[in-house]
């Protein structure tokens, strides 16, 4: 029977934090447990979510971030959904809101998370049809590798986006991700004007063909655990990046179909 509740795919314990910690406190706990972002609690009330991109943006730039508590950077107006919401209409108050999850709350209490990574692997199919190529990103965001962490960053901020593409000369010699930057760097306590990218990229260039079937990034992402690839051409010139809320937008229809 196929699955169609927020309850039989979310995240039963999402991870914690209060509004008192450090935002440096708070980077070290996404780097410890592997999570993108932090619901705040009040007990069980939901006060308020912290990103990773609300630390990088927020505090990371100019601040030291075990000055900054997680009450001045967190996001207070939350979206939350019910765990009886259905995942059509949870993908798409996630693809309007341009949201990557979800806190799962039922009768004011937090119960749960979903996340885009939760939901393109459920909405996975192959009857999925399509390359990549027609629903990635075509701006490429890109820093050269002798570029320090903090240039990358204020290419993210400039630009609004999580990751950058990081050239030597004209060949791609990697990406590097706002999840990148906060474990390797800010939860460590090492200087982003210090900090190389070339430090602290991936050493393994993950990519894909431009065109590469829709189903087939489903499964790569998920095996790797990333969230964001590069696109390349026949002749290997990266072209695009295509992101899971790429891959929820190819997906969502062809599941509709289905439920």
């Amino acid at each position: 029977m196929l699955r169609d509740r927020v309850s039989q795919i979310m995240t039963h314990m999402g991870v914690t934090t209060t509004e008192s910690v450090s935002a440096l406190e708070a980077a070290k706990l996404m780097a410890g447990r592997n999570v993108g972002a932090l619901v705040v609690t009040d007990k069980t009330q939901v006060v308020g979510i912290i990103s990773e991109r609300d630390i990088l943006w927020k505090a990371g730039p100019g601040n030291d971030i075990k000055d900054v508590s997680v009450a001045d950077i967190m996001t207070r107006q939350v979206v939350t959904i019910s765990s009886d919401t259905k995942l059509l209409e949870a993908a798409d108050i996630m693809l309007k809101h341009h949201l990557r999850r979800l806190p799962v709350v039922d009768n004011n209490i937090l119960v749960g998370i979903l996340t885009v990574t939760d939901l393109v692997f459920e909405m996975n199919t192959p009857l999925a049809k399509g390359r990549i190529s027609d629903y990635m990103n075509r701006t490429v965001h890109s820093v050269n590798i002798s570029a320090s962490v903090h240039d990358a960053m204020r290419v993210m901020m400039s630009e609004s986006t999580g990751c950058v593409v990081v050239m030597s000369g004209k060949d791609m010699a990697g990406i590097l991700t706002e999840r990148d930057i906060l474990r390797e760097v800010l939860a460590r306590g090492r200087s982003i004007h210090e900090t190389k990218v070339a430090d602290i990229m991936p050493k393994d260039i993950i990519k894909l063909d431009w065109d590469a079937q829709v189903t087939h990034a489903c499964h790569m992402m998920y095996y790797y655990g990333v969230r964001r690839v590069p696109v390349v051409n026949k002749k290997g010139t990266v072209i695009g990046v295509v992101t899971e809320r790429d891959l929820l937008n190819a997906l969502r229809p062809i599941y509709e179909q289905t439920a």
